[in-house]
């Protein structure tokens, strides 16, 4: 799934395109994250997000990081683990059956 970035929803730094950002090494932060989703028409809240973001970081799905120095607030960095990539390799491959399986029925 290739989606092309442009100046309203920039890509990640290294990461040749907004679908890969998981793939890529470097890192992607929460703003980014909501900019990209309104891009796409989904009006995704902080509140909704950022515990979403944890509880996948709880599963082992994502790693963070923030700056200790900068405080609570401070802006976090989220890379995908290799779990993560797992998992989200099984997602992709579901998606593509449930669109196979809905473009025949129709």
């Amino acid at each position: 799934m290739a989606i092309n970035c442009s100046d309203r929803a920039p890509c990640p730094p290294g990461s040749g395109t907004s679908a890969s950002w998981l793939h890529a090494e470097g890192p992607v932060v929460g703003q980014w994250m909501l900019k990209e989703l309104r891009h796409h028409g989904y009006d995704v809240s902080p509140g909704t997000l950022y515990p979403m973001l944890h509880r996948m970081e709880r599963l082992g799905w994502l790693r963070s990081e923030a700056d200790a120095s900068a405080g609570p607030k401070a802006r976090r960095s989220f890379y995908a683990t290799g779990q993560g990539k797992e998992v989200l390799a099984i997602v992709l491959k579901q998606m593509q059956e449930l669109k196979n399986e809905t473009q025949t029925a129709v």
